[in-house]
């Protein structure tokens, strides 16, 4: 899951024109790049192994998400020509190859995480 949030961030800082290139022209681009944050977060939160991210990183994360969530769904910028040119994408893509930057993002697999949590737990 952690190369699944990796892989997301990478697509989300993408040029335009290469985002729009790799999906398929009937979806929603503005809710198909939310999902290459949203979805790898909830799974992750779901496996409960979101402990091993930093919690600065996670609160940026969380910055992010909330971006995207409210570009996703305002009438302003959630249309494909936004998408292209509208500057509230390109902070978005800005920001995305920040977090990438800055951010400490684990190499770790699940299986991993999970025995790491159980090690704390057990202490």
């Amino acid at each position: 899951m952690y190369r699944e949030l990796r892989d997301g961030l990478h697509e989300l800082a993408r040029p335009a024109a290469e985002q729009e290139a790799a999906q398929p022209a009937f979806v929603c681009m503005s809710q198909e790049l939310l999902d290459f944050l949203d979805w790898p977060l909830e799974a992750l939160e779901n496996l409960g192994c979101l402990a091993v991210i930093e919690p600065a990183t996670l609160d940026q994360l969380e910055r992010f998400r909330k971006l995207l969530i409210g570009l996703a769904s305002s009438p302003r910028t959630d249309h494909l020509e936004s998408v292209r040119s509208g500057p509230e994408w390109e902070h978005a893509r800005e920001e995305a190859r920040r977090i990438l930057r800055e951010c400490a993002l684990p190499e770790l697999d699940e299986a991993e995480v999970r025995r790491r949590l159980n090690e704390d737990e057990a202490d």
